[in-house]
């Protein structure tokens, strides 16, 4: 006679089994997720301006587009303790894109700025990374030479950078020669650290279910479980459950990212290659032998 406690052990060995492994899903993340940090800075701080200082810049990045490779900002520039009675004019880039005026007492108005990145490329997500370098100089007001021409005055400049740029982390470094006449701003921008474990636990979730659907199709296939109409309807419902998955990825980004190669095209291919096995299995066999 069968004991019914025996056939109940195996569904009590799954649940305890679930119940572990969810357990340590949330250590893990609990773990790699960071604590909420104030927005991070760069550059100068607001007490630590040199008094042969003549002007401070204030930087401020909003946003970061990652299909576009840009980095949206404000720029603000105010009078240092060392600013020439004429006032001075603040050039960013070698090409002059954005100018900015301030005279004494009078910090200039705030401009919109946008960064194109030297290096990084959003194919890599979520383990992309970006660089970018730009020339920031400030010469006298009445000086029609650009800076970095031949004969061109440059002033002492210092830059405050600070970040609120959701998603992502910017560190970077505002330094020059010794006088502090010309600063190459250079920043770095990655992702933070939720979005890439969230991002890694999709691939996982991806690579999970596909070999769940491919040992079921196995297990009909080699009649060790029965035939069940139903499981055409789970296989069709996964293709597009996993698109839809796939479109909750933090940052939006465009299919043929890293995340796409490394597991969801997989993920796509294994479901969509069980179904059609299944379909195969369905019409090969006669009724009979579907146990119908």
């Amino acid at each position: 006679m069968d004991d019914p406690a025996r056939e109940r052990r195996p569904s009590r060995i799954i649940v305890a089994g679930a119940a572990v492994a969810l357990v340590l899903v949330g250590v893990v993340v609990a773990l790699l997720v960071p604590r909420t940090k104030p927005p991070a800075g760069f550059g100068a701080r607001a007490g630590d301006i040199d008094p042969t200082t003549a002007v401070v810049l204030y930087l401020r990045i909003d946003s970061f587009d990652a299909a576009k490779g840009t980095l949206a900002a404000r720029v603000r520039a105010v009078p240092g303790p060392a600013l020439p009675e004429g006032g001075a004019r603040v050039v960013v880039g070698d090409d002059g894109r954005s100018e900015l005026k301030v005279a004494p007492g009078a910090p200039s108005a705030e401009q919109s700025l946008v960064l194109d990145v030297d290096r990084g490329s959003v194919s890599s997500y979520p383990f992309d990374r970006y660089d970018l370098e730009e020339t920031i100089a400030a010469v006298p007001t009445a000086s029609s030479i650009p800076p970095g021409g031949e004969g061109s005055t440059t002033l002492p400049l210092q830059i405050i950078g600070t970040t609120t740029a959701a998603g992502f982390s910017v560190s970077g470094t505002a330094g020059g020669g010794d006088d502090r006449t010309r600063v190459a701003l250079v920043l770095g921008v990655e992702r933070v650290r939720p979005q890439v474990v969230w991002a890694i636990g999709m691939m996982a979730v991806d690579w999970a279910l596909a070999i769940a659907v491919v040992a079921v199709v196995l297990a009909l296939a080699l009649r060790q479980r029965p035939w069940e109409t139903r499981h055409l309807a789970w296989l069709g419902s996964m293709i597009f459950a996993l698109a839809a998955f796939r479109n909750t990825a933090p940052g939006n980004p465009p299919i043929g990212v890293f995340l796409d190669f490394a597991a969801f095209f997989w993920a796509e291919a294994l479901i969509v290659a069980s179904l059609l096995a299944l379909v195969v299995i369905y019409l090969s066999r006669s009724r009979a032998d579907l146990d119908l």
